[in-house]
């Protein structure tokens, strides 16, 4: 768009200067650029565009109009009216494009927080310590690389101090069960009774933090108080060789593992006597009583007592591997079953709604199993 001004001969000036005042007065809540409104005041509108008064012009009155986007079109008249103020011009327009610093609200949140951690101490409940940690901890960059942020003073210092005591074993045991190493699901139970014994010892350590210990311990036992007790958990724990009885004190806990394990245990392939005639007839009745459970208790005291946490220790008791592997393994995600009913909706089509549910699972079974068979 084209510049358009008006220039007409000022025979008063201090009129002009007095209506210049009364212009500027104006455009101080309308003016689309306030950070040049030292060069030039605000009008009004036409069409798409505003209309502006150079102040620089002055006593001429020139008015110029600008796009409602962008003051390009006041650059240029000060480019070509007044060269010598060109360079003014782009300081306030830089000015305004730099990011603004302000120092004042990192003082102030400073303060607070100084305020908060002295006056509560201890007594904080767990509700006061999330707000708290949503209202100072997430800050901008531009915020906590200020000096007055990074001065902690010793209350904040010793907050920060608990907190990593808090949630480092937290953060651990959320990366061990979330691994992609040690799936087995005799993990679990280890790794939440560690947890809830180190949040015990740092409980008796902290001040601030307390409430958040208190919240997970209650959480723990929420998502997973009801698992201590699963006998195939514990037997699970028990028949990894890296923890066997040494990840508990619960001497009651160990005993169920181990009374599941023998009684789960499957007993070796009976020898016969190859027809022994000393043998009678009850002899071989009553013989798959003794020898199988005393076979079985051998080779569970073995297994406890051996040294060696390798997994590849398991190997030397066959029948409690057995069981570990079926302990161990568990699903770890739902994939399979999705599978499942993805090849059963193709199997059961809407022109094979007449079979029966015998022929239907008899087809789901070898379209599932078709890499064992063997066409000859």
């Amino acid at each position: 768009m084209s510049e358009m001004e008006v220039t007409e001969s000022a025979t008063e000036p201090e009129p002009a200067a007095e209506t210049t005042s009364i212009d500027d007065n104006d455009d101080d809540d309308e003016h689309p650029w306030p950070y040049l409104r030292g060069m030039f005041s605000y009008i009004g509108v036409k069409d798409s565009s505003y209309r502006m008064k150079c102040l620089l012009c002055l006593p001429k009155n020139s008015e110029i109009l600008a796009y409602k986007n962008s003051p390009s079109n006041l650059r240029k008249h000060v480019e070509r009216k007044h060269p010598n103020q060109l360079k003014k011009y782009e300081e306030l327009t830089s000015a305004k494009r730099k990011r603004p610093v302000t120092e004042t609200p990192s003082t102030s949140t400073n303060g607070q927080m100084t305020t908060f951690l002295t006056t509560t101490c201890s007594a904080v409940s767990q509700r006061s310590l999330d707000k708290a940690v949503l209202k100072y901890g997430l800050q901008p960059l531009s915020l906590v690389e200020q000096e007055p942020f990074i001065d902690f003073n010793p209350a904040e210092l010793a907050f920060l101090a608990e907190y990593n005591a808090v949630m480092s074993p937290v953060a651990q045991a959320t990366n061990i069960l979330q691994a992609e190493e040690n799936v087995q699901m005799g993990w679990l139970l280890p790794t939440i009774n560690l947890l809830t014994a180190k949040l015990d010892r740092v409980k008796l350590t902290v001040k601030y933090c307390r409430p958040l210990v208190d919240a997970l311990q209650a959480g723990l036992k929420t998502r997973f108080g009801h698992m201590t007790q699963d006998l195939e958990l514990i037997a699970a724990a028990i028949l990894l060789p890296k923890f066997r009885t040494s990840w508990t004190k619960d001497d009651a806990t160990i005993r169920m593992g181990v009374d599941y394990i023998r009684e789960h245990l499957e007993a070796p392939p009976l020898q016969s006597d190859g027809g022994n005639p000393s043998s009678s007839d009850e002899e071989d009745f009553f013989s798959s009583l003794q020898s199988p459970h005393t076979d079985s208790s051998k080779e569970l005291e073995g297994y406890l007592a051996f040294s060696s946490d390798r997994m590849e220790s398991l190997k030397s008791f066959p029948a409690l591997c057995k069981l570990s592997l079926k302990l161990n393994t568990p699903l770890p995600a739902s994939a399979a079953c999705e599978r499942l009913f993805s090849i059963a909706g193709l199997v059961f089509s809407p022109r094979r709604v007449t079979l029966s549910s015998r022929h239907f699972e008899n087809q789901l079974l070898l379209r599932l199993n078709k890499k064992f068979l063997r066409v000859q």
